[in-house]
């Protein structure tokens, strides 16, 4: 069973760059989808205001990963 454990956790920590680069493109499309829905939904915003939203969104994902991936 030991072994077993092992083999998974060393599987893991081989493809854990592909799972975060694969969750960072995700998000990424999420969130131009998003973007894209509240551009055409609203006629006219600022785009200070979605820069502003990106830059909070980006503080608030990498503050969570940092308290979480440095326990």
């Amino acid at each position: 069973m030991e072994v077993m454990i092992r083999k998974v956790e060393v599987g893991f920590q081989m493809s854990k760059p592909y799972l975060f680069l694969s969750l960072n493109k995700l998000s990424l499309s999420i969130f131009l989808v998003l973007l894209e829905f509240v551009v055409s939904s609203s006629g006219g915003t600022n785009s200070v205001v979605f820069v502003v939203y990106e830059h909070l969104i980006a503080i608030v994902v990498l503050s969570l990963l940092a308290v979480f991936l440095e326990k």
